[in-house]
């Protein structure tokens, strides 16, 4: 009996965090995506893909193709919670890829925008120091070819720099 009161209780609990978690569109810790970006689509849409910083090109690299689990079984073998998949998590870099250089340690990455057609995910990266790699993650579950990222770069005076990477294709792995 005991048993049966605490299997019962067990399941009204995930029901619970699975149905509130769906309601506002964070499913099982995933960021989701706004409609009302920081910085409107189609100002994102239109910074260069390269920036001038103290005589270097930068360029914001992700990897051209990015992959994440689909999540086609069910949670811990119980049949009616089925599994959403992986969060969005990936590499970044603002790198001159022409003289192999970082930004100086005088420049900060604020913020990440990914897009996707018209919706668009927003990550602060608030004292993220743009001379190592950045780790994206708890991104949206988004799959699909034609996406773009955009960076946010201030140095210490407070000027600002905007660049949007290529092409990113995701896909699912089942």
């Amino acid at each position: 009996m005991k048993s049966k009161i605490i299997t019962s209780l067990f399941t009204i609990i995930l029901v619970s965090i699975s149905s509130s978690s769906c309601s506002n569109n964070h499913i099982f810790g995933c960021d989701s995506t706004t409609t009302n970006p920081s910085v409107p689509l189609q100002d994102l849409l239109a910074f260069p893909d390269k920036v001038d910083i103290e005589g270097n090109k930068f360029e914001l690299e992700i990897p051209n193709y990015i992959s994440r689990d689909s999540g086609g079984g069910s949670v811990s073998s119980i049949p009616f919670i089925k599994a959403s998949g992986d969060c969005l998590r990936f590499n970044i870099n603002v790198i001159s890829k022409a003289n192999n250089v970082r930004l100086p340690s005088t420049y900060t990455v604020e913020s990440f925008w990914f897009i996707n057609d018209k919706d668009v995910w927003e990550k602060s990266l608030r004292n993220y120091s743009a001379q190592s790699t950045i780790d994206i993650d708890g991104g949206p579950k988004w799959s699909g070819t034609g996406l773009y990222g955009v960076v946010k770069i201030i140095d210490n005076k407070g000027k600002t720099f905007f660049i949007k990477s290529g092409k990113v294709d995701i896909s699912l792995i089942f």
